[in-house]
């Protein structure tokens, strides 16, 4: 099939009747002479979403509710999908994300719980312990019907654990939903009237319906009449040259890849890292353990166990140069605010540092500059100002949940967790966090960034 419309999409025909009504199956695309590219991203154009009150949320945690009365009691947020009449003849799915969340951290538990339904099935559900990001996936496939209703209801409530449950209730949480239209495969052509025929698909000597959009894949194309089709790893789009055939057939075989990503190229704010230092620091404190860490739930503390931190291990702060810039996530040590370069220098590992050469250049303890590349603000302007987004407040990467120090030209400032914000109370013991510099050629060997599956490094 074709479509005259400039920067219009084609996607793939996987739908299961069609697979078990055709003996051989085959997918359409269209390419133009010089360059197409495929990805995992149709227009927003092909959908209509209808929010019957808002897609912003923003809510304060009433009364915990039992398993029995969610449907009744939980707090919703309804919407709607309308498909656009071009695309009827097209498989469309759709994924559903949380994005610009702002979580109280007392909401950071377990007991805080969402459920997404479609057409009265739930299609996600899950609960934010040991949230630590921005953005939330709520589902990242729902294949919609095109001719019919598409309605959706996100449901959030407390769960009712039997517990004294007060310090969750009267809690903030704010987020905005977010709906992306994703297809298997599709491209975009500039009103060209060519196709060529995708043969199959095999993903590690499997048959697949799509291609792979996670992990390190080498594609080999083979086309019945010569057309070069090249795979790009890292952004996971098709290209074909120019010199291509019309209504050539192709076969697309991937295999995973021993060959690896610099950490730089895949990395983002906040993603989680497994590092482990060894120039003189001790225990789990070198693989980024917080001081006093027991496990999951109590992540550890300094000077007052009131004040816990809400995350653990190594982050990324930002990427600077082609340097990755970790920090550690909560506090490893508890210290009187002297020599905190020093201190931060026993978690380098000359392995993986810039120039590979522990000194101030690779590590050192977070100070005022860090804390201007998140939060794009003086330390000195926010000393002082409480529970203000601007100066750290609700950004996990600043407000962890403890006490910590930060350095700023000689003179030392430190985090105040009770009034969630920078103080220059210079007294007393606080948390070190050491700031770790790694070498431009250090590789992301495995894991996808989050807590609980963090990015394996190795230097190649």
């Amino acid at each position: 099939m074709s479509f005259r419309k400039t920067l219009s999409l084609i996607t793939l025909f996987v739908m299961s009747m069609v697979i078990l009504m055709l003996s051989s199956s085959y997918a359409w695309y269209s390419f133009n002479n010089a360059s197409t590219t495929f990805d995992t991203l149709t227009s927003k154009e092909d959908i209509r979403v209808l929010y019957k009150s808002s897609r912003f949320i923003s809510t304060v945690t009433a009364v915990p509710i039992s398993d029995k009365d969610i449907d009744k009691l939980s707090e919703k947020n309804n919407f709607s999908i309308d498909v656009d009449n071009d695309k009827v003849d097209e498989a469309l799915s759709v994924s559903v994300n949380l994005v610009g969340i702002e979580i109280d951290n007392a909401l950071k538990n377990g007991n805080f719980k969402y459920q997404l339904l479609y057409n009265g099935n739930i299609v996600g559900e899950g609960d934010f312990n040991n949230f630590s990001s921005n953005r939330l996936t709520l589902v990242d496939g729902v294949i919609l019907n095109n001719l019919g209703v598409n309605n959706f209801e996100l449901r959030l409530y407390l769960l009712d654990d039997g517990s004294n449950q007060n310090n969750l209730m009267n809690k903030t949480f704010k987020a905005i939903i977010n709906v992306n239209v994703v297809s298997r495969v599709n491209v975009t052509l500039d009103n060209q009237d060519i196709d060529f025929l995708v043969k199959e698909i095999i993903v590690d000597g499997k048959e697949s319906n799509q291609i792979p959009n996670t992990g390190r894949y080498n594609m080999e194309a083979t086309c019945d009449n010569g057309s070069i089709v090249r795979w790009d790893s890292l952004t996971k789009t098709i290209k074909m040259s120019g010199g291509s055939f019309i209504n050539d057939r192709c076969s697309l075989v991937f295999k995973t890849s021993d060959l690896y990503d610099r950490l730089y190229s895949v990395v983002k704010t906040g993603d989680y890292v497994k590092y482990t230092g060894n120039n003189g620091c001790v225990g789990s404190s070198c693989e980024g353990n917080n001081i006093n860490y027991v496990d999951n739930t109590n992540m550890g503390y300094c000077a007052n166990f009131n004040n816990k931190y809400i995350t653990n291990g190594y982050r990324v702060m930002y990427v600077e140069d082609g340097s990755v810039y970790l920090v550690s996530a909560g506090s490893l040590e508890c210290v009187d605010g002297n020599n905190l370069n020093n201190l931060a220098l026993k978690y380098c590992n000359s392995d993986y540092v810039y120039n590979n050469t522990c000194d101030v250049n690779s590590v050192r303890s977070i100070n005022e500059y860090d804390f201007n590349k998140i939060v794009k603000n003086d330390l000195s302007y926010c000393n002082g100002i409480k529970s203000n987004r601007y100066c750290g407040y609700n950004n996990d990467l600043i407000d962890n949940g403890g006490y910590y120090w930060y350095m700023s030209n000689g003179s030392l400032f430190g985090w105040n967790p009770v009034n969630r914000t920078i103080d220059s109370d210079n007294n007393g013991y606080k948390g070190l966090r050491p700031v770790i510099r790694l070498s431009s050629n250090v590789m992301a060997v495995s894991g996808n960034g989050t807590y609980n599956d963090p990015y394996v490094i190795d230097v190649k």
